[in-house]
């Protein structure tokens, strides 16, 4: 786990990989694995979310916290959504619940990346699909955005076509595009 902390980025990326290989028999290094969520190189970020998945499957406090560092609202931005949705697939669902919590978080960034994760997993997507409506609702243009780019992977009940012409006609110019 050292060499989590290398100064040299491709270092810590090959430790990553090789904690990677050794799957759940890397819960070992899951304080340095959870650190490297922080880091300024984004394969590393990448690679440390992964593998936080990976563990998540024997450590449910491993898969809890993984959740907890990419929705913080200071990383958020730091995480692509296959990123997030390849943990909760991998960490499995129960912890879904706590990805749908987030929809109602404060933080626009985080209700916006909450519903691009559910909606980017074949798993969760029909399991969420109250949540995905509601953020049809959301006040900001961002999460209105991501809720109707959701909609895309979901059948959609009679209720909700009634509310995604809505957001066609949505005062913002994106949310209309994306719907």
């Amino acid at each position: 786990t050292e060499f989590l902390r290398d100064p040299v980025a491709q270092r810590r990326i090959a430790a990553l990989d090789t904690l990677y290989e050794m799957g759940e028999k890397a819960s070992h290094a899951f304080p340095a694995i959870q650190d490297s969520l922080q880091d300024s190189h984004r394969k590393v970020r990448e690679l440390a979310a992964a593998l936080l998945g990976v563990i998540g499957h024997d450590d449910p406090s491993a898969a809890s916290s993984a959740l907890e560092s990419i929705f913080d609202p200071s990383n958020v931005r730091r995480f692509e959504p296959w990123q997030t949705s390849g943990v909760i697939q991998r960490i499995g669902l129960e912890l879904l619940p706590e990805v749908v919590a987030r929809t109602k978080a404060t933080d626009t960034n985080v209700r916006a990346r909450a519903i691009t994760a559910i909606a980017a997993n074949e798993c969760t997507r029909s399991l969420a699909t109250a949540a995905i409506r509601d953020c049809l609702n959301d006040p900001e243009p961002s999460v209105r955005v991501a809720a109707a780019s959701a909609f895309r992977f979901v059948q959609i009940p009679d209720a909700v076509a009634v509310r995604l012409i809505a957001v066609l006609r949505d005062e913002d110019v994106a949310v209309c595009n994306q719907a």
